[in-house]
């Protein structure tokens, strides 16, 4: 007398395996490239809301200019502007998450803002679209007087420069 039992084998274990292997890996894929834009869409929406933010600035400013990065005032007056962002969708590199360079006279400025596991964006005063970063490879270490100028900064500007940072809030200087 033989019984039969049914069952599956060890090789259909095994395909059903690498099947459900495969497909968590798409998955992972996949949700890492969604997330990657959310936190590029975030950077972008802040940027814009900087760059805005920025030109009321410079319309309610009694020498009709932008922020000037001049130690000892550039804190106080980009703290004036009342730029928050939530620091989710930035790069946690030192000093590399949110950049503000300025001309010597107030009459143009750049904002370079790192997106995490992604690129650099910038939004410039004279030309406020949003565009990607290809300067320096560099950056944030790269000297200020190379991000500016392949940002399109011309002209003379300050390298006295301010970082947004998460602890504690608010513009401080780079160190």
């Amino acid at each position: 007398m033989r019984s039969n039992t049914s069952g599956f084998t060890i090789v259909e274990l095994l395909v059903v395996i690498v099947v459900i292997a495969v497909l968590a890996a798409i998955t992972v894929v996949a949700f890492n490239g969604v997330q990657n834009r959310a936190y590029e869409s975030s950077v972008r929406s802040d940027l814009a809301m900087i760059a805005k933010k920025i030109e009321l600035y410079k319309i309610s400013s009694t020498g009709d200019n932008y922020p000037i990065a001049v130690s000892g005032t550039q804190r106080d007056e980009l703290e004036t502007i009342d730029i928050k962002v939530g620091t989710g969708a930035y790069s946690t590199v030192a000093n590399s998450n949110l950049t503000y360079i300025s001309s010597t006279n107030g009459t143009d400025y750049v904002v370079l803002a790192t997106v995490k596991n992604g690129p650099v964006l910038y939004v410039r005063g004279s030309n406020p679209a949003i565009q990607v970063y290809t300067g320096p490879p560099s950056y944030p270490n790269g000297t200020m007087s190379n991000i500016a100028t392949a940002a399109g900064l011309t002209g003379t500007f300050n390298e006295a420069t301010a970082a947004y940072v998460s602890t504690g809030g608010g513009w401080r200087f780079w160190d």
